[in-house]
């Protein structure tokens, strides 16, 4: 094969337009489609849960990850932009995606693109890094035999290139004014591109949000025909406790609420920690939470509180 090791695959990768990294691109899903097809569909057949927003989304992405892990579920996270190395972008909630699989996925992807030029494909433009990235770590789920994944989306969410996952549940973190080049120069603008993620009847999970979000976001679900979980109404983070080993809180349904959350709390709700550290970690660990209850009619109130306990963020 052409690859030795992951770092070889990222020297590969970086031959292609970088959005990270201030390189211009046209977003659309054309091209992604089109490789995902010829690929055999990789993103499809396990359990999915699709992460978008402004703040907090890899924290989420990873407790999501963790969560579905402590019901014996094979979880694999995709998340970005990476720190130290490519290949922590493409991981398994427990431990890292091994090279080899890692490899045989880059190989998979590889014939469609080299040589090419952009006329190969459509809109007249080669695929981008992030593309790329995004298709080997679906075929590395694939490979790898995972029951589950959870995908953080890159930039936006409606012509971000994870969007053509067929999502179990969407989660929506809180938003803000960001890449105002990209996504647009007010809040129901970035609101209308995290939107794009909401699937017609899939559940959607939301943190607080700013009035004028929320109601782009309400809007869509009833267009959709998605059933709306949200921060405050279906779930709350009480107590919540920040100190130099993480945070804790008490994750609490309240009483009128109607969720799957709520099935399994007891009254009183559920005593979490984690070892991410800040106060918005206990609304985290809550959409956390409530994400994957709504994505597992089955879960059990243990792996919640084991799989928060294990979450951390990449070292």
């Amino acid at each position: 094969g052409k690859f030795s090791s992951s770092e070889e695959i990222y020297e590969f990768l970086s031959n292609y337009i970088n959005v990270e990294k201030g390189q211009a691109t046209v977003f659309k899903l054309d091209r992604m489609r089109a490789l995902a097809s010829a690929l055999g569909n990789p993103e499809r057949g396990r359990l999915c849960i699709h992460v978008a927003g402004s703040k907090g989304k890899g924290s989420v992405s990873t407790m999501c990850a963790r969560i579905l892990s402590e019901t014996g579920l094979k979880v694999g996270i995709y998340t970005s932009p990476h720190i130290l190395r490519w290949k922590e972008r493409i991981a398994l909630a427990d431990r890292e995606m091994p090279e080899d699989i890692l490899i045989a996925a880059a190989e998979e992807v590889l014939p469609l693109v080299e040589g090419l030029g952009p006329d190969a494909f459509p809109g007249g433009e080669l695929p981008t890094f992030f593309e790329l990235s995004t298709l080997i770590a679906f075929c590395a789920f694939r490979s790898s035999a995972c029951d589950a994944q959870v995908i953080e989306v890159g930039l936006g969410g409606r012509l971000d290139s994870t969007n053509i996952v067929e999502p179990d549940v969407s989660v929506i973190t809180t938003i803000e004014l960001e890449h105002t080049q990209f996504l647009g120069n007010s809040l129901p603008e970035i609101a209308f591109e995290k939107a794009g993620i909401i699937k017609t009847g899939k559940p959607v999970c939301l943190s607080r949000q700013n009035p004028q979000a929320m109601t782009v976001f309400e809007k869509r679900a009833r267009e959709l025909n998605c059933p709306v979980f949200a921060i405050d109404t279906h779930v709350e983070a009480l107590d919540i406790r920040v100190d130099t080993d993480g945070t804790r809180c008490r994750i609490n349904c309240p009483q009128d609420s109607d969720s799957a959350l709520k099935k399994i709390a007891p009254p009183g709700g559920i005593a979490v920690e984690t070892g991410i550290i800040g106060e918005i970690q206990g609304q985290n660990m809550a959409l956390a939470a409530l994400a994957c209850a709504a994505a597992l009619p089955r879960l059990e109130a243990r792996a919640i509180t084991e799989g928060l306990k294990k979450a951390s963020i990449p070292a």
